[in-house]
């Protein structure tokens, strides 16, 4: 028996260094997404020859995320603390999950992509999905309810997991405590604000029927950021979890059967704006940046429920014994949280739901916008609202009737 396992560690030793890349023999890379697909990072995919212990070589590819070169954004993103959220999540907190589903027996693939090292706080190297057959979708297009069920069913585990480390106090609340903007303080605010004028501007043109809408955005206008910052903030007997911040179309990939559109398997990307919170902050984000209002109603009650479920079911796989949110429960805490609906429908759709040419620089738009505000003046480089159209024009209208009905506004 000695023998047998004195030589089984010999092979494995052997086949561990016949697989072990010794040297970069080439290496090559570019964008690995267009421009403005990607906002508060670089991202290069690089392509890679290595040597092998065997002898052999092989092809390799790996996603490189650094830090903006540019001196606003490089500053701007060193404000709001995204590499250090993201790396933190990589080397630490992600890992920490996979413990925790292995503790558990759960033998699902991971929900995110392999972290092979990082910088701090600057670099990350990741695994590339594509290699996989993940496949990220276009952002003017809607997810199907497939694929959309599939996401809050992971977000369900991912949540889940992090409650069961925030009880265990596994994840450091000075670094995720609170979202990333509290960072900007002040500076938010005024840079909301100078969006909420413009699209008051915009609300002016859209027709007579919209006079009673524009009249109660103008008043909403002065207090909405400080509702949802608020809003963001979990109360007595919240069921808190660290929310993954951007739930969106670039950040989420997906794997599909063969010959088919029905996705089988998808992994979160880009942890840079997690923070912990009630949940309904990752739901209402997902559906306001990936589906039409048409979806948003028609699907709304079958999502959450959904949401639900997958949440029970992750609870009781890890044997947690505290309360868990049923439907009525999330039901309530949506209503209370619904703000996070209109603020990110004003705030992202028209840059996640828009054409990237119809985007500005967003480097030199911001900072362009930022002296514009140091001059006491309204900046227009930044200004998504008087052409909008499409998919990102239904969403806002509807977010904004939405909001009068529920009297947010």
């Amino acid at each position: 028996m000695t023998d047998d396992k004195d030589w089984l560690e010999s092979v494995f030793r052997r086949k561990a260094y016949e697989e072990t890349p010794l040297r970069v023999l080439e290496a090559e890379g570019g964008a690995a997404v267009g421009k403005n697909e990607n906002y508060l990072s670089n991202l290069t995919k690089m392509k890679v020859t290595v040597l092998l212990g065997s002898g052999k070589t092989k092809k390799r590819t790996v996603m490189i995320k650094n830090r903006h070169t540019g001196a606003f954004m490089k500053n701007f993103t060193s404000k709001l603390g995204v590499f250090m959220r993201e790396i933190t999540m990589y080397r630490d907190i992600l890992p920490r999950m996979a413990d925790l589903m292995e503790e558990c027996g759960d033998t699902d693939e991971p929900m995110w992509a392999k972290c092979y090292d990082v910088r701090l706080y600057d670099r990350l190297v990741l695994e590339d999905l594509t290699a996989s057959g993940y496949k990220m979708g276009n952002k003017t297009d809607e997810l199907s309810l497939e694929s959309c069920l599939l996401v809050v069913k992971n977000l369900a585990k991912f949540h889940g997991l992090s409650h069961v480390l925030l009880k265990r106090s596994e994840i450091p609340l000075e670094i995720f405590r609170y979202n990333v903007w509290k960072n900007l303080e002040e500076g938010y605010n005024a840079q909301n604000m100078s969006s909420y004028t413009k699209l008051l501007r915009a609300i002016g043109t859209w027709g007579d029927d919209w006079e009673d809408v524009r009249q109660r955005f103008e008043k909403a206008m002065p207090t909405l950021t400080e509702r949802m910052m608020q809003a963001m903030e979990p109360v007595p007997d919240d069921f808190v979890v660290l929310n993954h911040g951007d739930c969106w179309t670039n950040n989420l990939m997906f794997r599909h059967a063969p010959d088919s559109e029905c996705p089988v398997s998808m992994r979160f990307v880009d942890f840079q704006l997690c923070f912990t919170g009630p949940p309904s902050y990752d739901l209402e984000y997902l559906l306001v940046s990936t589906v039409r209002p048409e979806f948003y109603t028609k699907n709304w009650d079958l999502i959450v429920r959904t949401y639900c479920d997958a949440l029970k079911s992750t609870m009781l796989k890890l044997n947690y014994e505290g309360p868990v949110p049923d439907f009525d429960a999330m039901k309530q805490l949506m209503k209370r949280t619904h703000i996070y609906y209109l603020f990110n429908a004003i705030g992202i759709t028209p840059v996640v739901m828009g054409k990237s040419e119809d985007i500005p620089d967003i480097e030199e738009a911001l900072m362009k916008e930022h002296e514009a505000r140091l001059r006491g003046e309204e900046g227009n480089t930044w200004n998504l609202f008087d052409d909008l159209k499409g998919p990102a024009k239904m969403v806002v209208q509807f977010a904004l009737r939405d909001a009068v009905d529920n009297g947010l506004i």
